[in-house]
């Protein structure tokens, strides 16, 4: 039983903290997280994922690989 209520607890802060990160971000980068192409071939997304995926390229990682290039 106690081992249950702590997944539970567990569980319920995970959901918790995830809603409200996905609370936190602005308007359109919501309705991206929304609307998640799951295709990575870009060109069969629709215009508007498109758009979106292109404003929220910086504030979401998980879209492009990125590195730093040294001067």
């Amino acid at each position: 039983m106690r081992t249950r209520s702590i997944l539970l607890g567990l569980t319920a802060a995970t959901v918790l903290g995830g809603l409200t990160w996905f609370c936190a971000q602005d308007k359109e980068t919501r309705g991206f997280l929304a609307t998640f192409p799951t295709n990575t071939d870009l060109l069969t997304w629709s215009q508007s994922q498109r758009d979106a995926a292109f404003r929220a390229m910086d504030r979401l990682p998980i879209l492009v690989r990125s590195r730093e290039v040294l001067a």
